[in-house]
């Protein structure tokens, strides 16, 4: 008998750049190695206004192995499942990625329609805050408690609300068995505040694994040496782009600092040579490209606390050293976890630290000297694939009454969101007279 997976997100993964794709791309390629057949359903969408999204309720995109499909509303999807069963293809997982853009009614129905174990993936924190990098519309981070009294005037306050409760009734509505995946432990960490309910239901799981030593990459440098420096990833504002832009302004010439942007996006700067990289082209483009123009520091500067990043390991695997910054998640764990980078608190300190050339040029060699090593070889984490298969052939782990014990757990996160919807339409009404 054949396998399918269902996997559920908010765009286009063939077609759509960033970590979630990225993630969505990898595990269709995985399970296609198995033979397992990858359903991919996201929501139609009527165009973008104003940078707001617009879908058509009730309509996916249906994509099979990474093939267009067509239109499909929840009846239409019901009949290409009968259609697998009849032809002996047994549905052995749900995937749900994202919730950005998903009619919750239309999802509802879908999920009814299945017994598979599901497994939602934490790949930022939009079912925490609609502005999903935790960020404000300033750029400045918020912090990982959660909504909480500061938030109230947020313009993100009202639907993050809204986001939260609808999440947790869905969770409510589903009697399948559900498993949380975390990209890291801070991801995990951070998650959980908001979702205590759901702690015990979280697996960490890391999208790659690491294999081998890379042996290049060790020259030692000298006050001298011309000092390549390479910003890696989107040039988006919370990644830290804005800030690297006024650094390398600031940055006296006589250094001798020579400035890269290893990624998409960005304004053409005439201090800044761009490399583009699309994963697209290969998923290990990105490692390629820093190994193969042997840049010596690569500036990983997110302003929220990453999920996972793959940026981190494609730098680590080149051997550079990495400079990152207090509240960039998963960045700054790894860093302090393998030694091979400093950790700055502010864009002020990370000047600084430029301008220092001897220090930054001592610290380089020293690590180039430690014996730390970054992996010779990234590879895809399959464990996901064989928890799935796992969990479709022995007993199901969450028993009644694990599953009564999750029902509870669900129940009172919704009570405790309706206390806080309550408090904020009485406050409404209060603000109003």
């Amino acid at each position: 008998m054949s396998k399918y997976v269902i996997s559920i997100s908010s765009g286009v993964y063939t077609r759509g750049m960033g970590g979630t794709n990225k993630v969505i791309l990898s595990h269709q390629k995985m399970f296609n190695k198995y033979g397992i057949k990858y359903v991919y359903l996201c929501p139609v969408e009527n165009g973008v206004t104003n940078k707001l999204r617009i879908v058509t309720k009730g309509y996916w995109n249906l994509i099979v192995d990474g093939e267009y499909q067509g239109v499909v509303n929840e009846l239409r999807f019901q009949d290409f499942r009968n259609k697998q069963f009849q032809d002996g293809n047994e549905e052995v997982a749900v995937f749900l990625h994202h919730f950005k853009g998903i009619d919750y009614d239309s999802l509802k129905q879908i999920l009814k329609q299945n017994n598979s174990n599901i497994y939602i993936y934490i790949h930022d924190y939009y079912l925490i805050c609609e502005n999903y990098n935790l960020l404000d519309d300033e750029g400045n981070y918020c912090g990982d408690e959660g909504l909480k009294i500061k938030c109230v005037r947020c313009p993100h306050y009202k639907r993050s609300l809204t986001i939260q409760f609808l999440f947790r009734e869905l969770m409510n509505s589903i009697s399948n068995n559900i498993r949380f995946v975390a990209p890291s432990d801070a991801a995990k960490l951070i998650w959980t505040k908001t979702y205590p309910e759901f702690s015990e239901e979280v697996l960490v799981i890391y999208h790659q694994k690491l294999f081998g030593e890379y042996e290049w990459n060790f020259s030692k440098l000298n006050k001298e040496s011309s000092v390549k420096i390479a910003f890696v990833g989107a040039a988006l504002r919370s990644k830290g782009w804005e800030d690297f832009v006024d650094v390398v302004k600031s940055s006296p010439k006589e250094l001798g600092y020579k400035y890269y942007h290893f990624g998409m996006g960005g304004e053409n700067n005439p201090n800044i040579t761009t490399v583009p990289v699309v994963f697209h082209d290969g998923l290990n483009t990105m490692i390629e490209g820093l190994r193969n123009n042997e840049i010596d520091i690569a500036v990983l500067w997110s302003l929220w606390p990453e999920t996972y990043s793959y940026t981190y390991y494609e730098a680590f695997a080149s051997n550079a050293f990495i400079i990152t910054n207090v509240n960039s998640g998963n960045m700054c764990d790894q860093v302090v976890k393998n030694n091979n980078g400093v950790v700055l608190a502010d864009k002020k300190e990370f000047i600084q630290f430029l301008n220092n050339k001897s220090k930054l040029v001592s610290l380089v060699n020293a690590y180039r000297e430690s014996g730390i090593k970054g992996p010779k070889l990234l590879q895809e984490n399959e464990d996901i694939v064989d928890i799935v298969l796992k969990s479709n052939t022995e007993p199901s782990r969450c028993n009644d009454s694990r599953r009564l014990s999750l029902k509870v757990r669900v129940k009172c996160g919704l009570f405790a969101m309706s206390e806080m919807v309550v408090s904020k339409i009485k406050e409404l009404i209060h603000e109003s007279h």
